[in-house]
């Protein structure tokens, strides 16, 4: 919806400068309005109950919430627990998915998807993935050291890829952020470093001392060449 499309009384609350975009969810039978937060830099959303012919607060549309619920999803051996939360700070409403095992025991993972879009996702399509990175650090765990190497010297040489195509240098994906997420799935990935940085010297035909000059440089780390 346009601006000039929200209803009137919607209109005398928001300023157009503010005003990013807006969506009839027929489901709750409500606008949803998106508008510019100027606090917090972040979008906010609003919601315009068409029945009351009023903004609703925050505490009125949690209350209006349907309790959670266990969902099936086709091809998924869990328990899935569907609810809803609205984001602190943007008031943003998502549907969230709650996965468990399939005695309710243990809480394999928790995902979720903005509720008030145009555009939504299968929800096989938000648990799936969700799922597969929650359980990824069990697989790689039952790797041979090698096929740990490879993994990660395919990672490195993908994004290297990616950053020369945007423009940036290949090397700048040698950072701590990169290497906080590869500790997520082997908090001793530090111990293998040398082995896989020399591997992505031999993918790509370099020379193993300056790749890792390079990783120590960047990340602030004393790789030794073995």
């Amino acid at each position: 919806m346009s601006y000039a499309e929200l209803p009137a009384q919607l209109r005398a609350t928001i300023e157009e400068s503010d005003f990013l975009s807006a969506y009839e969810c027929v489901e709750i039978g409500s606008v949803i309005v998106w508008v510019v937060n100027h606090e917090s830099r972040r979008r906010k959303e609003i919601e315009f109950s068409l029945s009351m012919s009023r903004i609703l607060s925050a505490k009125e549309r949690e209350e209006k919430f349907p309790a959670p619920v266990e969902i099936s999803v086709p091809g998924l051996d869990y328990r899935i627990i569907k609810g809803y939360r609205l984001e602190q700070g943007t008031d943003v409403r998502y549907e969230t998915y709650e996965v468990y095992s399939s005695d309710l025991q243990k809480l394999i993972v928790a995902c979720e998807q903005i509720y008030c879009s145009p555009v939504t996702v299968e929800v096989v399509d938000v648990v799936r993935p969700a799922i597969e990175s929650a359980l990824f650090p069990i697989v790689y765990g039952s790797w041979s050291l090698q096929e740990q190497v490879n993994y990660w010297v395919g990672i490195f040489y993908r994004l290297r890829r990616q950053a020369g195509e945007d423009g940036a240098p290949e090397d700048a994906i040698f950072d701590m952020s990169l290497l906080g997420k590869m500790r997520k799935i082997d908090p001793n990935v530090d111990a293998i470093l040398p082995f896989i940085l020399e591997g992505l010297a031999v993918m790509e035909s370099g020379d193993p001392v300056e790749v890792i000059r390079s990783f120590n440089r960047r990340t602030g780390l004393t790789i030794v060449p073995r």
